[in-house]
């Protein structure tokens, strides 16, 4: 599946108008609310990578400090992410037996 997905994805990006940039790979779509949004749903997988990468790997902060700041809000949606299956999990053994 995934490489029928590669090789769609520059089909689905010229039919949509969106193309990718070089710097920080990402994908911009033109004005209009309607290309805006097909844009922040195609970065988002992208958002959480840099958010990690910045996280781990990079001593100095990101380019901007907005850009900083929508990676360190991502860095968080990622951690309550990992840790609700956990408090599932925990929930679910401390609790009383049904009778």
């Amino acid at each position: 599946m995934a490489v029928l997905e590669s090789a769609a994805l520059p089909i689905l990006l010229e039919a949509g108008g969106c193309h990718s940039t070089e710097v920080l790979p990402s994908f911009t779509c033109g004005e209009g609310w309607a290309r805006r949004s097909i844009e922040i749903i195609l970065n988002l997988p992208l958002l959480f990578f840099y958010a990690t990468a910045f996280a781990l790997f990079f001593r100095d902060m990101p380019p901007s400090i907005e850009f900083g700041l929508l990676l360190f809000l991502f860095d968080l949606i990622l951690i309550l992410a990992l840790i609700y299956p956990l408090l599932f999990v925990l929930a679910r053994k401390s609790g009383k037996p049904s009778s």
